[in-house]
């Protein structure tokens, strides 16, 4: 399923998720096409919290999505909350906070983007502001083998600069 831009928003009750996909607007419902299209998300891109709504929903995939989408996405706003299949988190109110134990899990989950741990090591210390040269000076590798990681990180993560990296970076708890 290809789908460009999804805005998510809870309805007024809060018990559901209403979707804008191309200023059309439908309620998420069990059986909904874009609810596994949101499952394999999840699961390809948070793997940490895909394996915490298993473990409270278990087979049930509707309900996981509609928790991730609650916890995640249920502020109406002009950002799209799935943009080219990149999810953009929201901060949402909630009365857990600080008590519930998936905080940072479910809600703020981090996102694996496919990075090996010396690249998300690079994107750390390119949100840092390092050059390459420097980048390359502080691990023992050669400039142009911090050049090349860059370039594949930004080819994995679909971003066209090092200050994408940065904002990434930010984005997804990567760095602070």
């Amino acid at each position: 399923m290809k789908i460009d831009k999804i805005e998510f928003f809870a309805t007024c009750d809060g018990t559901g998720i209403v979707c804008n996909i191309g200023n059309a607007y439908r309620s998420l419902t069990p059986g909904d096409t874009l609810v596994k299209h949101i499952d394999e998300l999840i699961l390809n891109n948070c793997p940490d919290a895909y394996n915490a709504l298993v473990a409270i929903y278990g087979d049930d995939m509707f309900m996981r999505t509609l928790r991730f989408c609650k916890c995640n996405w249920s502020n109406n706003n002009n950002v799209p909350d799935i943009d080219n299949g990149k999810m953009h988190f929201e901060y949402v109110s909630c009365p857990m906070r600080g008590e519930c134990r998936y905080e940072n899990i479910i809600c703020n989950p981090q996102i694996r983007a496919g990075l090996t741990i010396r690249e998300y090591e690079i994107v750390k210390l390119i949100a840092d502001g390092l050059s390459d040269f420097e980048i390359a000076q502080r691990l023992t590798i050669r400039t142009y083998t911090a050049e090349n990681h860059r370039k594949n990180i930004l080819s994995k993560l679909g971003l066209h600069s090092k200050a994408q990296i940065t904002r990434w970076a930010l984005e997804n708890k990567i760095c602070s």
